[in-house]
């Protein structure tokens, strides 16, 4: 039997766990866990209008805004991975105008939801936001990963989707709730 792939691994490991809840004295490191391993396969199922680099061999960049909640594990998820042929870089970034080159920025809980609106690149459709706060749609953001149940659910915002010049794929759109 030929092996399987990393990104099919991968995938496979998501879905497992995504599949299984969360137990409520489960340390948050798995939650991160999880959410970094998201954080992944969202540079796969969502394509960028090349403006959205610097230059054709820009690299692609996944930046959180600090305080980074991940520890090493989004870092450990990325080593040594490639987006469209383009080298994955992990960057923490202590404010909105740090972000600037950023094709998806995390925004933790702990931030105020309001600065997606500062992100560069936004006004021009060109970067993926996900965050966490109960508002973060509400504020102009695309993506929130909701814990219910239990579970981590994805929630994407119609409106910010259709405002950027990002496309989402199918299979992504059909495991997340549509919100308005």
């Amino acid at each position: 039997m030929e092996a399987l792939s990393p990104l099919f691994r991968r995938v496979a490991l998501t879905l497992l766990l995504v599949a299984s809840p969360l137990a409520g004295d489960t340390p948050p490191a798995r939650e991160y866990d999880l959410k970094a391993t998201f954080l992944f396969h969202f540079t796969h199922f969502v394509e960028w209008p090349a403006e959205a680099f610097t230059s054709a061999d820009a690299p692609f960049r996944l930046c959180v805004l600090s305080p980074d909640p991940f520890g090493g594990a989004l870092r450990e998820v990325v080593a040594g991975e490639r987006v469209a042929g383009r080298e994955l870089v992990v960057k923490t970034v202590e404010t909105a105008d740090d972000a600037k080159g950023c094709q998806i920025v995390f925004m933790p809980d702990e931030r105020d939801s309001a600065l997606v609106r500062e992100l560069p690149g936004m006004r021009e459709g060109w970067v993926l936001t996900v965050g966490e706060r109960g508002d973060f749609l509400d504020r102009g953001g695309m993506v929130r990963f909701d814990l219910r149940q239990g579970k981590i659910r994805l929630q994407v915002s119609r409106r910010a989707l259709g405002h950027s010049q990002l496309r989402m794929s199918s299979k992504l759109l059909a495991v997340a709730d549509m919100e308005k």
